[in-house]
């Protein structure tokens, strides 16, 4: 703001440049499970084995592979948590909000709770104000009642004993008391795993709190207990899985169908050494959403998998992918998930959420206001309209013969929102319906020949 004292005019500029935080789709990550590696951005293989995956890691090797490819990422993503297979006993801290002790809880001997839970369970403090002291686990959450009571760790510790999951607690801090005023403590129950499948998911949760910028998910992992486990973290969580089993075509067929995961895409190889898998994603990740399919994609450094025709049926029946040679050109077939959809689809879709996402959420944070009229209504359609226009110039929606996306975009009129809609300030029924571009696979031609 410029004002001058002996001015009549004061000029007042706002900046509306705040960036949001725009959700990539070109990141892959590599998560490794034999060692500790904070969660590093690599432009090349040396900033991999600086960062602690050594060569010959499978880790290490899945960035090779990336990055031998042309185009390629400018970055991928690595993370490593030392897995033990025995699996951690899940544990909380809840302390007294004065900072004067604190009572630890673990599961039950057996674990019951560590396998069924992970690290969902939460440990919260409630003050019903009557009743006394309770403890009960419903859900994923150890409620603890103080009721009327005015308990000490012990006593807590007593209740949670009682309850079912809970058999073995600690008592630490003596007899200091937890008051009603200093209830305003919640813990979470981290760790909870006893094999290597819930420890994967316990880390890839615990980076999720702090790092979500990546897209695409590689492991070191291809054992089925592993990747099923995977294979339902990606599905809640939005992401993309490229995996190759370390089983036969048969098992592999078995396991596609047991996932069925439209978030999950398994590369068949019979070369254990090989990383087809992380080739793929490096091939297509640097593509924006729309502008590729996955199949026919050559990639640097890995040979065709050795597989019979019946196998590859097997294995296209089953939604999974290999590499092998057509025509005497190198390629990767079919480019679905085992959900029986197109990898470029559910990227697509993915990239669409996420703009529209984007673009109406800046323009209610950056504007002063959106007028719930239909002025207001209007600026909302308008960015709905741009994410359409840009996922057109990407190829994700069809154009007609004229080169317009085949899309339209709705909204209500004013009047006809319902009152209890306008005055909890909620716009309902914007409404978008696009043709997808999607891409041609397979032709047949059908001829003539006359004399």
């Amino acid at each position: 703001m410029v004002h001058d004292p002996n001015s009549d005019v004061t000029i007042v500029i706002t900046r509306m440049t705040q960036p949001l935080t725009q959700f990539g789709f070109g990141l892959p990550l590599l998560f490794g499970t034999g060692v500790d590696v904070p969660y590093t951005l690599c432009a090349d293989i040396a900033a991999v084995e600086e960062a602690g995956f050594a060569v010959g890691t499978d880790v290490y090797k899945m960035a090779q592979a990336i990055f031998a490819q042309s185009p390629r990422p400018e970055r991928v993503a690595i993370f490593g948590v030392d897995l033990e297979a025995e699996g951690d006993e899940a544990s909380v801290t809840i302390e007294n909000a004065a900072g004067t002790a604190s009572l630890t809880i673990t599961p039950d001997s057996e674990g019951a709770l560590a396998k069924s839970k992970g690290n969902g369970v939460k440990v919260v403090f409630v003050d019903s104000g009557g009743g006394g002291l309770s403890a009960s686990y419903t859900g994923g959450t150890l409620t603890i009642d103080v009721g009327d009571a005015t308990p000490t760790f012990a006593s807590i510790a007593a209740e949670i004993d009682g309850t079912t999951g809970f058999a073995d607690t600690v008592v630490t801090g003596g007899e200091v008391e937890f008051t009603k005023d200093d209830l305003a403590v919640t813990g979470t129950l981290e760790g909870g795993y006893d094999d290597l499948a819930g420890g994967m998911v316990v880390a890839l949760n615990r980076l999720m709190r702090s790092r979500s910028d990546w897209y695409f998910l590689l492991t070191d992992q291809g054992g089925p207990d592993e990747i099923k486990a995977v294979s339902a973290w990606v599905a809640a969580n939005q992401r993309l899985y490229f995996v190759r089993p370390n089983l036969s075509v048969a098992n592999t067929v078995i396991l596609a169908g047991q996932l069925a995961s439209e978030r999950t895409a398994i590369m068949w190889h019979d070369d254990p050494d090989l990383h087809p898998e992380a080739a793929w994603v490096g091939k297509c990740a640097p593509y924006l959403p729309g502008q590729i399919t996955w199949k026919f994609k050559t990639l640097t450094g890995i040979a065709a998998a050795e597989v019979s025709s019946t196998q590859l049926a097997d294995l296209h029946a089953a939604n999974c992918n290999t590499y092998l040679s057509k025509y005497g050109v190198l390629q990767t077939s079919e480019g679905m998930t085992t959900g029986n959809e197109f990898i470029d689809v559910i990227r697509s879709q993915d990239f669409v959420e996420a703009r529209l996402a984007e673009g109406i959420s800046r323009l209610l944070f950056l504007s002063p206001k959106v007028p719930y009229d239909s002025r207001g209504i209007a600026l909302v359609v308008a960015e709905v309209e741009a994410v359409m226009q840009l996922a057109v110039r990407q190829g994700i929606i069809a154009v007609d013969d004229d080169g317009n996306g085949e899309y339209t975009v709705t909204a209500p009129e004013i009047l006809d929102i319902p009152v209890n809609d306008r005055a909890n300030r909620h716009l309902p029924d914007v409404y978008f319906d696009f043709r997808l571009a999607g891409a041609i696979h397979t032709v047949r031609v059908q001829g003539v020949i006359r004399v």
